[in-house]
């Protein structure tokens, strides 16, 4: 890439997590969960409305998500290795797609890969 910057030519980098400045459209699905594991429960799962704001698959996977959290919500710190449900789930991924065993207390989340090597 420094080659290429040299020579004048662009570099669009993408490791550093802006995927639409290369022209992917936004993923909604994900958005719209976080969206409602963000809000306070009454403004989001628990709104007498949600069903006509949000689709089902969206409600029922931040509901999952939000008990997996817990009450300090998603802006409370976690495990260094992140929330251990989520690990379990990727644990079992793994399981399912490899056909091997995997241990939840070997798997660490990160907010990229740059800070998982760090």
């Amino acid at each position: 890439a420094d080659q290429l910057a040299a020579q004048g030519r662009e570099v669009l980098y993408t490791n550093i997590g802006n995927p639409h400045q290369v022209g992917q459209k936004p993923l909604s699905y994900y958005r719209q969960v976080l969206a409602l594991c963000d809000l306070p429960a009454e403004m989001g799962v628990d709104h007498p409305k949600v069903s006509e704001m949000f689709p089902a698959d969206v409600v029922e996977r931040a509901r999952e998500y939000r008990d997996i959290i817990g009450p300090s919500g998603t802006g409370a710190y976690t495990h260094s290795q992140g929330i251990l449900g989520f690990r379990e789930h990727v644990a079992q991924y793994i399981h399912e797609r490899d056909g091997y065993p995997a241990q939840a207390s070997n798997i660490f989340l990160t907010n990229g890969a740059s800070n998982g090597i760090a």
